[in-house]
C-alpha cells in the first residue's frame, strides 16, 4: 500500500491508538524497580512515541499530498531517459537552440578611436525570438556587460531585465531603448562607478512588435478538437494579455514564459525571481506591472515609466470586432465573457482583493500629467510582501527620450535590488 493510502494510514492510526491504549493500561502494573520492567516500560513509549509520529506524518502527506508513492519518497529506480523540450502549442519537437537567432552588433558602448572590446565595453546582441508556447515572435537586443565576458565571472548568473517600450513612434521602435533612452550606456556607467551591479537589459518592443508565425499549432480547430484557431501568420496581439480564444492573443505569456525560455538558451541567467526583472514605458508600463504581479515566479523587480494602471487603458481602442461565426460585427470581449477573468486583470482589483506577490516595484510617472494620480493609487493599495515605491518627476513629454535623464535612477535603483548567482 502507498503513503497516501486511507487504508493503510487507517491501519498506522489504529495501531498508535491501541499502543496509547495499551500503554495507559499496563504503566501502573510495569511499575517498579528491575531491568525487565525498565525495559518494558521503555519499549512501550518508544513504541507509542513511533507510532503516533508515523500516523501524523502520514495524515499530513495525505493533506498535502508530498510523496504520494513509496518510490517518491525513497526514489525510484534508476533508468535511462533522453529529454526534449516540446513547443507545447505548435506540437513540435524542439532542441536548444531553436527558439533565438543570436547576431553580435556594433550598438553597444564604445571608445571612440579604440576598437569594440567586449571584455572592456560590453556588447549589444541582435536577438531573433521564436515563442515556444504561444508562436509569436519578435526581435529583440540584449545589453551584455563587460562583466559578462572577463574570465574571472565565468560561471556567474549575472541579473537580467526585460525592458518593454511603449508608447508612439520612435519610442515603440525596437531601438527604442538604446537610441532614446540610452540605456547601455546608462547602464555601463553606473556599473563602472559602483552605482549598479552589472545587469543584463534584454530591450524589446511592446505587443505591437508580436508577430504571430505562420505555423499553426496542432489542435488548431481544423482537426475538430473544439480549440479555435490562431490568427494567419503575420498578425499582431493587441494587449499585454492572455486573450482567450485568440490565436493572437497571448502576449502575457510570450514574455513572461516564452522570453525566459528562449534567452536561457543563449545566456547564463538566473535561475532564481530575485535575478530577473522587467521595466516598461507608456502604454508597456502596465503590462511589465502586470508581468510582475502575475509572475512573480519569474520576476522579482519591476519598474513602470509613465504608466497608466487602469484596464480600460490596455484597450484603448478594443480588440478587433469578433471573428467567431455568426458574430460579425459584434465588438470582441477580450476577456471571453468573463468577469471573473476581467477583475483578474484589473491591477487595482487584484491589489485590493487578492495576495499581494513578493515584489519591488518602481512606479514613476510625470507630475503634471494624468499618470501621476494613477501612480498614486497603485502605490495607496500595494501591501507587503509587494513594496511599491513611488517617484514622481518634472517630465512633461510622452516620449521616451523625454525620459532619458532618469535613466542613471532606474539603473542604479534595478541594480540595488536584483540579485545574480555565484557559479
Amino acid at each position: 500500500m502507498e503513503p497516501s493510502n486511507l487504508s493503510f494510514i487507517g491501519l498506522v492510526c489504529l495501531v498508535a491508538a491501541a499502543l496509547t491504549v495499551a500503554t495507559l493500561w499496563l504503566w501502573s502494573r510495569l511499575a517498579g524497580a528491575g531491568l525487565k520492567r525498565l525495559a518494558a516500560r521503555s519499549a512501550l513509549l518508544l513504541g507509542t512515541q513511533v507510532a503516533l509520529t508515523l500516523a501524523i506524518t502520514l495524515l499530513v502527506n495525505r493533506w498535502f499530498v508530498f510523496y504520494n508513492t513509496w518510490d517518491d519518497l525513497f526514489g525510484p529506480a534508476r533508468s535511462n531517459a533522453k529529454v526534449q523540450k516540446v513547443q507545447p502549442s505548435r506540437g513540435k519537437e524542439t532542441t536548444p537552440g531553436k527558439l533565438v537567432k543570436r547576431t553580435p552588433t556594433a550598438l553597444g558602448p564604445h571608445r571612440p578611436g579604440r576598437a569594440a572590446d567586449p571584455k572592456v565595453d560590453g556588447r549589444v546582441d541582435k536577438l531573433e525570438i521564436t515563442g515556444a508556447t504561444t508562436g509569436l515572435t519578435t526581435e529583440a537586443y540584449a545589453y551584455l556587460p563587460p562583466q559578462a565576458f572577463q574570465p574571472q565571472n565565468k560561471g556567474k548568473r549575472l541579473p537580467v531585465v526585460l525592458a518593454i517600450s511603449g508608447g508612439f513612434g520612435a519610442s515603440d521602435d525596437k531601438l527604442a531603448w538604446i537610441k532614446q533612452a540610452h540605456l547601455p550606456e546608462e547602464a555601463a556607467r553606473a556599473a563602472s562607478t559602483g552605482k549598479s551591479q552589472p545587469v543584463i537589459y534584454v530591450m524589446m518592443r511592446s505587443v505591437k512588435g508580436l508577430t504571430q508565425s505562420s505555423e499553426r499549432p496542432a489542435g488548431d480547430g481544423t482537426t475538430g478538437g473544439g480549440v479555435k484557431p490562431p490568427a494567419s501568420g503575420g498578425s499582431h496581439p493587441q494587449a499585454c494579455l492572455n486573450v482567450p480564444g485568440k490565436g493572437t492573443g497571448q502576449a502575457l505569456s510570450f514574455y513572461a514564459q516564452d522570453v525566459p525560455l528562449a534567452l536561457s538558451e543563449v545566456y547564463h541567467l538566473p535561475y532564481d525571481h530575485k535575478g530577473w526583472g522587467v521595466m516598461g514605458f507608456g502604454s508597456s508600463g502596465q503590462c511589465a506591472a502586470r508581468l510582475a504581479m502575475t509572475d512573480s515566479f519569474r520576476f522579482g523587480t519591476a519598474v513602470t515609466l509613465n504608466a497608466m494602471f487602469d484596464l480600460q487603458a490596455e484597450l484603448p481602442g478594443g480588440l478587433a470586432a469578433d471573428d467567431t461565426p455568426g458574430t460579425a460585427g459584434k465588438p470582441s470581449d477580450p476577456f471571453g465573457g468573463s468577469a471573473a477573468y476581467r477583475q483578474e486583470q484589473d491591477l487595482y482589483w487584484r491589489l485590493d482583493h487578492m495576495p499581494p506577490p513578493p515584489l519591488s516595484m518602481l512606479v514613476m510617472a510625470g507630475t503634471g500629467g494624468r499618470q501621476a494620480p494613477q501612480a498614486d493609487r497603485f502605490t495607496s493599495l500595494a501591501k507587503a510582501p509587494l513594496h511599491a515605491e513611488k517617484s514622481l518627476v518634472p517630465v512633461t513629454g510622452d516620449t521616451l527620450a523625454a525620459w532619458h535623464a532618469q535613466m542613471p535612477q532606474i539603473v542604479a535603483w534595478l541594480g540595488s535590488r536584483l540579485q545574480g548567482e555565484a557559479p
